[in-house]
């Protein structure tokens, strides 16, 4: 039965709201073919934060990482976690609290703001 207070409801509205100002924001700032352009930003910006983390967690992590010794999917999940928490120390607890802040907090107002100040530049270009 659909609950429309249920937690679950709500964090779809919320990713639902994240991605709607992405593509707002493609919309705005891209003149011709803005949903494709989007679509490549995005893929183009994923790869590089993968390129980033890869090397990141390639030169924090590979000492801890290099004799790890993994016995099922789980364990290795679990002792996974462990590395990366012992490795990072402090940092893995702000990452895990900065992330989501910036995630549900901000990247849906800050498209908004961007749009906002990109449309209101594209006005008084043409005149309107």
């Amino acid at each position: 039965m659909f609950n429309p207070v249920d937690k679950s409801v709500w964090l779809t509205v919320l990713h639902f709201v994240i991605i709607q100002s992405i593509f707002f924001l493609g919309g705005v700032y891209f003149k011709k073919t803005n949903f494709i352009k989007t679509l490549l930003m995005l893929a183009l910006i994923s790869f590089i934060c993968n390129i980033l983390a890869f090397i990141f967690f390639g030169v924090v992590l590979g000492p801890f990482l290099s004799n790890l010794q993994f016995i099922s999917t789980a364990d290795m999940f679990n002792s996974n976690i462990k590395v990366v928490e012992e490795a990072l120390g402090s940092s893995a607890k702000v990452i895990n609290i900065a992330a989501p802040v910036f995630f549900y907090g901000l990247l849906a107002p800050l498209d908004y703001i961007i749009a906002f100040f990109r449309l209101k530049e594209a006005q008084v270009d043409k005149g309107v």
